[in-house]
Formats: C-alpha cells, sequence, structure tokens
C-alpha cells in the first residue's frame, strides 16, 4: 500500500571511501515548488558535491528526473512520461 502523503528524496553519496544513501523527507503539505526546486538544485550542483539521486517519492508516487534542458530547465516526470513539474533555473548555470 502506498500512503499517499509521503514526499521525499534519497541521494547516495561516497564517503570515506563508503557508499552511504541519505533520504530528505518533506511535510505532507509541501508545494510542489519547494519540493522539486530543491531537488533540482542538488541534480545541478551535483558536480559541486558529488551525489546521485536515486529516487524521487512524490505523495506516494515514483517521479522521475527527466534531464537537463537549455536554459537550466529540469524537469520531472511519473511513470506514464507525463510532466510533474518543471522549471527553469538560469542563476544556477556554472
Amino acid at each position: 500500500m502506498t500512503d499517499s502523503s509521503i514526499c521525499y528524496y534519497a541521494y547516495k553519496m561516497e564517503i570515506d571511501d563508503e557508499e552511504v544513501t541519505f533520504v530528505k523527507g518533506f511535510p505532507s503539505n509541501v508545494s510542489a515548488d519547494t519540493f522539486f526546486t530543491e531537488v533540482a538544485k542538488k541534480i545541478c550542483f551535483s558536480d559541486c558535491e558529488p551525489l546521485e539521486i536515486v529516487e524521487i517519492k512524490w505523495y506516494g508516487r515514483n517521479v522521475y528526473y527527466d534531464g537537463w534542458r537549455r536554459g537550466m530547465y529540469f524537469g520531472f516526470s511519473n511513470m506514464n512520461g507525463k510532466c510533474v513539474w518543471g522549471g527553469a533555473f538560469p542563476e544556477w548555470d556554472h
């Protein structure tokens, strides 16, 4: 059974030659902008703080990162390929 109020993302990093997984949870009333902006920022700057997002759960459902697009656009889709959220952050270009 899926809890439809669960929102989190999980990422893994190597610390002291060991792979460690972290989970960042959010309150059940988190907005899409707050949640996905944070996930997008983690992905964007993963070259500065090497990490890999391994799971994104948005209100109990798996969501997938669609990949970077021109203009620092980050999109996220559900398992059917339907866009759940997208945003552009040109100020993050580095």
